[in-house]
């Protein structure tokens, strides 16, 4: 079996968050196995950008997996790949994405204000010590990325220029503080 030659295959790709009853519940990544008997495990990729993964994690032979430690508002991507006990790795699955919504109690959208000088916007906000807090942007309303991240260490207003904002033909703006 040469690895041009072994695939991925009857992999569906879903992301479950039902049953989540309470607010601590974690969404669940699941999939189809993998018919092939010569699958050792699967490898569940994610990332904060299409089809760059900058995480992996073995699973082994389950077919699911709990999406923990997500940050509030940031878009996340994940695919699975199947391997071999000889090291041979699966093309990559269908992707899917997954945005932990801002809800309030375990993480909360901060007043912000907005300005622009030149070609550059100014986000800034206040903050708590100890809080950790997130600027992320989008260009849709629908995947978020974070674009600045900040553990405060004292009371104050926190700014960030995005240099970046002309990047985009629309830039939309969320700030996010998770209490300490």
């Amino acid at each position: 079996m040469t690895p041009q030659t072994w695939r991925l295959k009857s992999v569906l790709l879903a992301l479950s968050i039902a049953g989540a009853v309470s607010l601590s519940a974690s969404p669940v990544l699941l999939w189809d196995p993998n018919p092939d008997p010569n699958v050792a495990g699967y490898k569940v990729y994610s990332g904060t950008l299409p089809r760059v993964y900058s995480t992996s994690v073995d699973v082994s032979l389950h077919t699911s997996n709990s999406l923990v430690q997500l940050n509030a508002g940031i878009t996340y991507y994940f695919a699975v790949t199947a391997y071999t006990d000889d090291g041979l790795e699966s093309a990559f699955s269908d992707e899917v994405s997954f945005t932990p919504r801002v809800d309030g109690l375990l993480s909360a959208t901060a007043l912000t204000g907005f300005t622009l000088q030149s070609t550059n916007y100014t986000v800034s906000f206040t903050a708590r010590a100890g809080q950790q807090c997130r600027v992320v942007a989008s260009s849709d309303f629908e995947t978020w990325h974070e674009v600045y991240s900040l553990l405060m260490l004292t009371n104050g207003t926190v700014r960030y220029v995005d240099r970046d904002a002309n990047s985009a033909p629309m830039r939309f703006y969320r700030t996010v503080v998770t209490p300490p």
